[in-house]
């Protein structure tokens, strides 16, 4: 084969995939056996990308029910409470009117 670009994907074409331990309890997964990021991140229902890289700056790449965990908990507990504004009434909302001008 010659040694141009129009074949260096080629080489990353067939690369197998690299597998993960897994501890914990999640449902479809076993504890112990060795699984893709990809298949442990479609049955957690998270994105690969995501699992990944909670997975890379790990020192030892075992992938635990922690690491699985859906994204929205983690950042946002407040997600299914309607949005409620700060301003009481209508007096608070005029006064922040007059509050935000800017000053001539």
């Amino acid at each position: 084969m010659r040694n141009d670009r129009r074949f260096n994907h080629l080489k990353h074409a067939c690369k197998p995939a690299k597998l993960y331990s897994f501890a914990g309890k999640k449902g479809g997964l076993k504890n112990g056996n060795k699984y893709s990021l990809s298949y442990m991140a479609e049955i957690a229902g998270i994105n690969p990308k995501t699992l990944h890289s909670r997975i890379r700056a790990k020192q030892c790449k075992i992938v635990t029910d922690y690491d699985l965990r859906n994204a929205a908990a983690n950042h946002n507990n407040n997600v299914d409470k309607p949005f409620e504004s700060r301003l009481e009434s209508a007096m608070d909302m005029l006064s922040q009117e007059w509050l935000s001008r800017r000053i001539v």
